[in-house]
């Protein structure tokens, strides 16, 4: 299955797209496209605006794809609190990790 999402790597669609190969769809392909418009049409987008697999009431996109696969692996969640925090930084959950993660990442 084809999946999409924005260009640039940030945390929440890089821990997305592990998620999605390692727990969703092992042979999934990646699409990098700039504007949502251009989603092929036999992709599933995700952590774009305005897609089902974004953000919405406050989560990141990684919990959004947790719930809507109904993945409740307790791991899995603590790796989305770690994931949210640093991606929107609300201090919603304790993650202390979250700010060093996000800037490792963004070194690559």
């Amino acid at each position: 299955m084809k999946w999409a999402t924005r260009a640039s790597i940030h945390i929440d669609r890089a821990a997305c797209a592990w998620l999605i190969r390692r727990h969703i769809d092992p042979d999934a392909e990646f699409v990098f496209v700039t504007d949502p418009a251009e989603v092929p049409a036999n992709a599933t987008a995700f952590d774009m605006r305005g897609v089902e697999l974004g953000h919405h009431q406050g989560d990141c996109s990684f919990e959004t794809i947790l719930r809507h696969y109904h993945l409740d692996d307790p791991v899995l969640w603590r790796i989305a609190q770690i994931i949210h925090e640093a991606d929107l930084d609300d201090e919603r959950y304790d993650a202390p990790e979250a700010p060093g993660l996000d800037v490792a990442l963004r070194g690559l």
